[in-house]
C-alpha cells in the first residue's frame, strides 16, 4: 500500500477521507482550520466529523482531541466527534459554559465566513 498525506478543510465539521487515516496535525492557513492526514489514497473512503471548541468550554467524554489551532489572538481546540455537532443539535454548543477565569461566556468559533 502506498501512503499519501493529504489536507482537509475543517469549515463544515465533516470530512470525507479514506478508512484509517492517520490524522498527523492540525492548523491555520489563511484564517481557515485545516488537518493533514497519512491516507491510502484509494482506500475506501468514509465521512469523518469534527468540532471546534474555544478554551474553558466543557468536553463531552467520548470526544478525542485531535489538537489546537492557533489564531491569533484566539485559541481553538479540535475534537472528533461521533456524529456532526451544530448549534442546533447540542446543548454545549448553544449555552456555553462560563469560564473560570474570566466570568464570561465562551465565544464559539465560526468558520463558515
Amino acid at each position: 500500500m502506498t501512503r499519501s498525506i493529504f489536507k482537509y478543510s475543517l469549515t463544515d465539521g465533516v470530512v470525507y477521507m479514506p478508512k484509517g487515516a492517520e490524522i498527523l496535525k492540525v492548523g491555520m492557513q489563511d484564517g481557515i482550520p485545516y488537518l493533514w492526514a497519512m491516507v491510502d489514497p484509494h482506500g475506501e473512503r468514509e465521512m469523518r466529523y469534527f468540532t471546534i471548541l474555544g478554551t474553558g468550554m466543557l468536553i463531552p467524554e467520548d470526544w478525542k482531541y485531535v489538537g489546537t489551532l492557533f489564531d491569533r489572538p484566539y485559541v481553538w481546540h479540535v475534537f472528533e466527534t461521533q456524529e456532526k455537532i451544530t448549534a442546533d443539535s447540542d446543548d454545549l454548543l448553544t449555552n456555553p459554559p462560563v469560564r473560570n477565569d474570566t466570568h464570561e461566556r465562551s465565544a464559539i468559533p465560526t468558520c463558515d465566513a
